[in-house]
C-alpha cells in the first residue's frame, strides 16, 4: 500500500497526503499504517489531544512526527516547571519541540541580565 493511500486513511486529504509524502522533512516514508498509527497513538497520549490534533501538527510540521515527545515534554518542563504550558506551547507551535529550552532559556537570561 503506498503511503499516500495510508495517509489519507487517516482522513488526511489527497493533496495533504501527497505533500506530506514527498516532504523531506517527514521522515516515515516506509512504515506501515499499523506503525503510522502507532507512532500517532503515543503522541495522542502524550499530550492528551485527539488523532486529528496530532495529524494537524504533523502536517504542519512534518518533523513533529519523529519526535521522542516524552523526552520532549520532560526537558521543557524541567526548564519551564509547567507541564500543561509546555504540552499547549508545542500544540500551538509544533517548532517549539525542536528547541534546546535550557540554552535559550540561559542564552535569553544572559542577554537581559546585562
Amino acid at each position: 500500500m503506498s503511503l499516500e493511500i495510508i495517509l489519507r486513511s487517516f482522513g488526511i486529504s489527497s493533496e495533504d497526503a501527497c505533500v506530506l509524502a514527498t516532504n523531506n522533512y517527514f521522515h516515515y516514508k516506509t512504515k506501515t499504517r499499523e506503525e503510522l498509527e502507532a507512532m500517532f497513538q503515543k503522541i495522542t497520549g502524550i499530550y492528551g489531544i485527539t488523532l486529528d490534533d496530532v495529524i494537524a501538527a504533523v502536517l504542519k510540521f512534518p518533523q513533529f512526527a519523529g519526535y521522542d515527545h516524552a523526552r520532549v515534554v520532560r526537558e521543557a518542563t524541567a526548564v519551564y516547571e509547567n507541564e500543561a504550558g509546555v504540552k499547549a506551547a508545542v500544540l500551538k507551535y509544533p517548532p517549539f519541540a525542536s528547541f534546546d529550552h535550557a540554552r535559550v532559556v540561559r542564552e535569553a537570561t544572559a542577554v537581559y541580565e546585562n
